[in-house]
C-alpha cells in the first residue's frame, strides 16, 4: 500500500505513464520536487498538482483512503509498479543510460514482497556477486539522506551523466562530500564518488531471477 503522499502521487504519475519531469514542467512547480517530497505539499502547491492531474482525486492523494481518479474509477493493484526493462544498471560500471524520470515503464510489477519498491530494473555486469547476479530484477526506493546509508545494505547511485550503478555505500565522508562505494565481488576494487556527482541514491529493497517473473 503507498503510505506517503509521494508514493500516491509516483503511482498516479505511472499510471498515467507521464514522467516526473513533464508532469512537473506541466504543473508549474519545481524539477525535483516529487523526488524530494518528504510530506504533504503546501496548499499552493496542491492547486498546482491538481490543475495539472484534474482527474486524481484529492482525497485519495492526501490520505490514501477512497479511489485514486475522480469519477468513482478505482484503479486495479494489479498494475503494480512500474519496471524499466529497457533501462538496465549496472553492476559494473561500465553503461549510461536516459534519465528514468523522462521515460516510460515497459511494464509493471505486483508482486506482494515487493510492495516496499517505487521501481525495478534489471541487472547487468558481475560486480555484485554473489548477492546480485547478472539478470536479477531489483527493486529500490529512494532515500533521502546519506545519513541513513548502511554497508549491510545495496543501493542504486544515479549520477548526472545518467550512470546507474548498483554498489555499497562504505563509507560518507561529509567534510569531503564524497562516499566510498564497494563490490561484493572481490575482483572489483573500491572507489571515491564526489557527492556533487551524484543525483539521486535508492536502497534495494528486492532482487530475483528474471526468469521467476
Amino acid at each position: 500500500m503507498e503510505n506517503t503522499v509521494k508514493q500516491r502521487l509516483i503511482k498516479y504519475l505511472a499510471y498515467k505513464k507521464k514522467g516526473r519531469n513533464k508532469f512537473e514542467m506541466e504543473a508549474g512547480i519545481s524539477l525535483g520536487y516529487i523526488t524530494n517530497l518528504k510530506n504533504s505539499p503546501s496548499s499552493t502547491i496542491l492547486v498546482k498538482i491538481l490543475n495539472a492531474a484534474p482527474d486524481l482525486n484529492q482525497q485519495w492523494l492526501l490520505t490514501g483512503e477512497g479511489v485514486m481518479l475522480n469519477g468513482g474509477e478505482v484503479v486495479k493493484s494489479d498494475a503494480g509498479r512500474p519496471f524499466f526493462g529497457s533501462l538496465p544498471v549496472s553492476a559494473g560500471r561500465v553503461e549510461q543510460y536516459p534519465d528514468i524520470l523522462n521515460c516510460q515503464p515497459t511494464g509493471f510489477i505486483d508482486i506482494p514482497q515487493t510492495h516496499g519498491a517505487e521501481f525495478f530494473f534489471p541487472v547487468i555486469g558481475m560486480s555484485m556477486k554473489p548477492t546480485i547476479d547478472e539478470g536479477e530484477v531489483i527493486g529500490v526506493t529512494h532515500i533521502d539522506s546519506y545519513e541513513t546509508t548502511n554497508p549491510d545494505r545495496v543501493y542504486m547511485i544515479v549520477t548526472r551523466d545518467n550512470e546507474r550503478m548498483i554498489k555499497r555505500i562504505l563509507h560518507y565522508n561529509k567534510e569531503e562530500e564524497t562516499i566510498t562505494l564497494g563490490s561484493d565481488n572481490p575482483n572489483y576494487p573500491d572507489s571515491t564518488l564526489n557527492i556533487d556527482l551524484v543525483v539521486d541514491i535508492y536502497k534495494v529493497v528486492f532482487h530475483m531471477k528474471i526468469e521467476t517473473l
